[in-house]
């Protein structure tokens, strides 16, 4: 088998949530030590420019949280093994231990038993969350979403190429657009003006970063990340900047957050054969980072 190493990222300390807890146990701490376990894109609204050109979006122009989101993507990734070494973090990329067909049931799963929660959620804030089948109402709206390749620039690019995505699925009806750089500007406007031709205000996308272990099943990471189109539209008599990308974009990252889960457990197997599962928890998981989510949306967009 052949492993591909690639260093990403440096190692980072966990705090409050140990090793291996149930996903159940994970869910029920305190929200002061999940908070301590986030990590952030794009939520503070420092370096967004009235105009509409930058990086960031001037979400002041919305006026308030987008009204209609679509979730448009739900996955399961299984992509590493790691190995620490002085002090870095080298990622092999192998073989699953799922089957494509257990990885889709597994992914069913999870979705099927948050989705009532995760449009609660979205609704405390006044967001609409919508499934493909209420959002791909048309033709040009399927073509659109089943067309559209999974962007990213430069290094991100050859780091998530999709030879890299086999050990990936999501539930019935949804594709799999892995997440690995949030915040790559290429993909974060390519998921924006996605939004505007599905004629929404913005997208979701739900990930999980799982490990398949020889006895369990284990969660190392949610993320929920949304995308939108530029909340200022473009003027054609207007002159924007164009240096170290700070021109005009058509898209944008609204804001995401990561929640490190520790290798919570959901499965436990032997011999190929489950021998207890348990997803209880993994809804109020989603709920505490749509929280985060709508909060700062509400702050960010209140332009009074």
């Amino acid at each position: 088998m052949k492993h591909i190493i690639l260093i990403i990222s440096l190692i980072t300390t966990h705090i409050g949530i140990h090793a291996q807890p149930l996903l159940q146990a994970t869910a029920n701490s305190p929200d002061k030590v999940l908070q301590s376990e986030l990590m952030v894109y794009n939520n503070d609204t420092k370096g967004s420019f009235e105009d509409g050109h930058g990086k960031k979006p001037y979400l002041k122009a919305l006026g308030q949280p987008p009204k209609k989101v679509a979730l448009l993507s739900f996955y399961l990734f299984d992509p590493i093994t790691s190995v620490n070494w002085d002090g870095r973090s080298f990622c092999m990329y192998s073989e699953s231990n799922f089957t494509d067909e257990g990885h889709n049931k597994i992914a069913n799963k999870f979705l099927d038993t948050s989705m009532a929660q995760l449009k609660e959620a979205f609704k405390t804030y006044g967001m609409e969350l919508l499934t493909p089948a209420e959002y791909l109402t048309d033709d040009a709206k399927r073509e659109a979403y089943d067309k559209f390749a999974n962007p990213h620039s430069g290094l991100p690019k050859f780091l998530v190429s999709d030879k890299k995505f086999k050990n990936a699925s999501s539930p019935d009806g949804y594709r799999s657009f892995i997440i690995q750089y949030p915040d790559d500007n290429k993909a974060s406007e390519e998921f924006g003006k996605l939004a505007k031709t599905l004629e929404v205000d913005a997208v979701v996308i739900i990930g999980n970063d799982i490990l398949c272990e020889s006895k369990s099943f284990q969660i190392n990471k949610l993320g929920i990340y949304m995308y939108g189109p530029n909340p200022v539209p473009k003027k054609d008599d207007a002159t924007y900047t164009n240096k170290h990308g700070m021109g005009y974009h058509e898209g944008h990252m609204y804001v995401g957050f990561e929640l490190d889960l520790g290798g919570s457990i959901f499965v436990k197997h032997k011999k190929g054969a489950i021998t207890w599962q348990d997803y209880s928890g993994y809804d109020k998981l989603c709920g505490f980072l749509i929280k985060n989510i709508g909060e700062f949306l509400t702050a960010a967009t209140n332009n009074k």
